[in-house]
């Protein structure tokens, strides 16, 4: 489980510095370019995965407060943040 929570931290931040980056930086080095192109669609698609996996645990633990729940809490805004800035 610590591991769920470690790449969806991972992928959250990654996420976060590409938002950061279009909104308020606006870095325009070829490295940042070329990082951003080669991590934020696989970062897009982890998330779902990662969901699913942690609501299985969720679910096979009885609803216990554990990791797994703060894992879907945070894969859940990050995918809900990234559906909304598709739309706007």
């Amino acid at each position: 489980m610590k591991k769920e929570l470690i790449f969806s931290l991972i992928s959250t931040s990654i996420l976060l510095f590409a938002f950061l980056n279009y909104k308020f930086f606006h870095l325009e080095y070829a490295l940042v370019g070329f990082f951003h192109e080669l991590i934020i669609l696989p970062c897009i698609i982890s998330q779902p995965i990662l969901f699913y996996l942690s609501l299985k645990n969720f679910l096979k633990i009885n609803f216990k407060m554990d990791t797994s729940f703060f894992v879907m809490v945070i894969l859940f805004l990050t995918m809900i943040s990234i559906f909304v800035s598709f739309i706007i």
